[in-house]
């Protein structure tokens, strides 16, 4: 059994609705065993400013998939809820699920990063993880309330965040 963090975002059709939903769908699937689901935060875009906020949360699952299986079975999930992908970074998503972590495993692979590439940067992902996971270390060894209070004393992240 792994263990693994999974960010949930939305900003399109009601993404209160849409987060949840897509929660919904994970905890249903097989070989997924929902642990813990942060609070709902309100995050401004990055990127494209001229978009919704985003609506964001991270759960953590025990699973017995593979990152691999993992990673198809969480982007069919998305193509089920209507995600539509399309060549311009950081737009509007129905919905958007990424692998945080998977255990302590490091992955770089065409297509799979995992941790995720800038999980440290991103406050809508730090914060719903540390409320879930308050003593968390990265795999590096650092701790999660460091990196928090080292992005907000050297605002790395221009996003606003609330949480719902």
């Amino acid at each position: 059994m792994y263990s693994v963090y999974i960010a949930v975002g939305s900003n399109l059709k009601n993404p209160l609705f849409q987060v949840k939903n897509a929660i919904d769908v994970i905890n249903r699937t097989s070989k997924i065993k929902i642990d813990s689901v942060s609070s709902m935060f309100f995050s401004s875009p990055m990127g494209l400013k001229d978009q919704p906020d985003y609506v964001n949360a991270v759960i953590h699952i025990i699973t017995k998939l593979s990152p691999k299986i993992l990673l198809k079975t969480l982007q069919s999930i998305e193509i089920q809820i209507g995600r539509i992908r399309n060549k311009i970074k950081w737009s509007s998503r129905i919905i958007d699920l990424d692998i945080l972590f998977y255990d302590k495993i490091f992955i770089r692979q065409s297509g799979l990063i995992i941790p995720h590439y800038d999980v440290k940067n991103r406050k809508f992902f730090l914060y719903p993880l540390h409320e879930i996971t308050n003593n968390f270390m990265f795999p590096d060894g650092e701790l999660l309330k460091e990196r928090l209070d080292y992005i907000n004393n050297n605002k790395i992240c221009k996003c606003k965040i609330q949480k719902i």
